[in-house]
């Protein structure tokens, strides 16, 4: 897939290259200030949470750091046709991750991470707030199982 900004033509690749930005930029912090280094299955993730910021962030992994972010805002309204075309491009871009060697790897890591911390959470007390973890983190599961 590709998307112009200006004159330049930029080819969306999820390569090693994608897939480190994407840790660098995109990963959750845990609390002792460590990245997760989750950024790409967190791509992923959005993408099929049918979150449309998710575009800009994408882009932003090939563009030069000169690149001002509402040409890349203008760039997603031209990749999607106005938002015409969301649906598919998330559909697209959601096969392409699939079938990116280093990003199926992260996600399938990423989904081996959710299992265990869901079963840990099932093996803490039994709070409301430990329920609603436990719902929160079987929909994300579930969500991940039904888009791999």
């Amino acid at each position: 897939m590709e998307f112009k900004i200006g004159p330049k033509s930029y080819e969306i690749k999820f390569n090693y290259n994608a897939m480190f930005k994407a840790n660098k930029e995109y990963s959750d912090i845990d609390k002792a200030g460590n990245s997760m280094n989750n950024g790409a299955a967190n791509l992923f993730m959005r993408l099929i949470s049918n979150d449309d910021t998710v575009l800009f962030d994408i882009l932003k992994l090939y563009v030069d750091k000169k690149v001002t972010d509402e040409r890349v805002l203008d760039a997603v309204d031209a990749l999607t046709d106005g938002g015409k075309k969301i649906d598919e491009i998330h559909t697209e871009l959601v096969e392409e991750l699939k079938n990116s060697g280093f990003f199926s790897r992260a996600i399938e890591s990423y989904k081996k991470t959710i299992e265990d911390g869901l079963e840990m959470l099932k093996k803490k007390d039994q709070t409301e707030d430990n329920e609603n973890n436990i719902m929160a983190v079987e929909r994300q599961l579930t969500l991940l199982n039904e888009n791999l």
